[in-house]
């Protein structure tokens, strides 16, 4: 593939992927304005509900991205047929968690709530939230699986224009039914919980009707969905086990990074969370690349031409270069007048600026590990050693480092969070290291037969 054709075709799968994480993050950022109106124990009691979904999310992006590895191999050598036994695999597995999730959240949503909050109120309003939500948890985990089975094929537009529609749904049925409007009822933070669920179906009801018209290789007879054979079976479990305990252990690692921060005091680990939603700009834009990475990579390897997958990953890291020096000059330019929302004291205001400037330093390596962990080697199968990555140096190094800098040091905040994401030099230094040495291309489609 020419220079300027890999180029087109990587901004062709990037950019929507870039804008559907966008989209996402202006959801939560509706909800979170409209629910804020309700006060600080309806924010709080959404929040915790939210907490839950998010364990449920990752733990089905973590069981699915294996599976995806497959997909995305198969489908560059072009054997179509196994496409859908895969995908019946992560049918199983959605099935599998929205079970577990959606039968705690509705029959025991004290019980989850409890977990992060011992106030009445609290527990009352995001019980009652969390068990309208888990009803919406299988059509998340059905449109999931079908998200990452169609984008392990290139398939981006259509998930982002369901994406958009969706979202617009979930929006405008906030506005009317929390508050009120048009003649309906106010419902309150239930209404926010109504609406995600109105949108959810309406979601997979858009995918059904697609995967009917297209098919995509996912649709067929019943009988085409079974058959897979014991030893792909056993490889998708030790190319997807990795990849499910990195995320849940990196949910665990970064909850212990709060923790640590907050020992600094509240108005220390207030600078630490403004300065991170900021960042959350550049985790948009390097989701979107680690993702198109992982498909076109992934297919030129199922291809069995490798040398077209390391010169193709040499272009995609080129790529994130440039984009990670993008990021951090935004951050960097960004940390005093991105505040002019936030009313705060100038000693707070002074620490958050200082917060903001180290994580710009930070997310240089950070998107660049990003790049390398998630869209690379996941991409060629080497999950194991970008397990290892992810986690021991978060677990041993920088959750230590940021109790040991809060609590036995008394550092300020931004040191602290300075000396936590040395992690992230450390991580790319051998991560850089893998990379160049060739040995994360792994052909999963000569390692199985079926």
């Amino acid at each position: 593939m020419k220079s300027e054709n890999f180029y087109r075709v990587f901004i062709k799968l990037a950019l929507p992927l870039i804008c559907q994480q966008f989209l996402n993050v202006a959801l939560n950022l509706a909800d979170n304005l409209m629910i804020g109106r309700l006060g600080e124990t309806a924010i709080a009691s959404v929040g915790f509900a939210n907490k839950y979904y998010m364990v449920f999310n990752i733990t089905l992006f973590g069981a699915f991205s294996g599976c995806s590895i497959f997909m995305a191999q198969f489908y560059g050598k072009k054997d179509y047929a196994i496409l859908r036994k895969i995908f019946a695999v992560m049918i199983m597995l959605a099935v599998f968690f929205f079970s577990i999730f959606s039968f705690l959240g509705y029959f025991f949503p004290e019980f989850v709530i409890r977990i992060f909050s011992d106030d009445p109120e609290v527990i009352r309003i995001g019980s009652e939230y969390l068990k309208i939500i888990s009803l919406s948890y299988p059509m998340t985990a059905i449109s999931m699986a079908v998200i990452m089975s169609i984008r392990s094929m290139g398939k981006t537009i259509q998930p982002l224009a369901i994406s958009f529609v969706a979202v617009m749904v979930n929006v405008v049925l906030n506005y009317m039914l929390i508050n009120g409007k048009m003649g309906f009822p106010v419902l309150g933070v239930n209404g926010s919980a109504y609406a995600t669920l109105i949108a959810r179906i309406l979601e997979i009801c858009m995918y059904i009707i697609l995967i009917y018209k297209k098919g995509y290789y996912l649709k067929g007879k019943l009988k085409t969905y079974f058959g897979l054979s014991k030893e792909i079976v056993m490889s998708m479990v030790r190319i997807s086990t990795p990849v499910l305990l990195t995320e849940i252990i990196w949910v665990c690692g970064t909850a212990a990074l709060t923790i640590a921060y907050a020992k600094a005091g509240t108005e220390q680990v207030a600078s630490v969370q403004i300065g991170e939603l900021l960042l959350n700009f550049s985790t948009i834009v390097f989701m979107g690349i680690a993702n198109a990475s992982s498909v076109i990579i992934g297919q030129a390897i199922g291809a069995g031409n490798l040398p077209r997958a390391m010169e193709m990953s040499r272009k995609i890291m080129r790529i994130a270069f440039v984009f990670s020096i993008i990021c951090a000059c935004f951050l960097e330019v960004i940390a005093k007048p991105g505040l002019v929302f936030y009313t705060l004291k100038p000693e707070v205001l002074q620490m958050t600026v200082r917060v903001i400037r180290v994580l710009g330093v930070a997310v240089f390596f950070k998107m660049l590990n990003w790049t390398i962990l998630i869209g690379i080697l996941r991409a060629g199968g080497d999950t194991k050693v970008a397990f290892i990555l992810d986690t021991v140096f978060l677990l041993f190094y920088a959750v230590p480092v940021a109790f040991l800098g809060t609590v036995v040091l008394k550092l300020p905040v931004y040191q602290v969070v300075a000396l936590a994401n040395i992690e992230e030099i450390i991580k790319f230094v051998f991560a850089f290291w893998r990379y160049k040495s060739r040995k994360w291309i792994h052909d999963l489609t000569n390692i199985v037969k079926h």
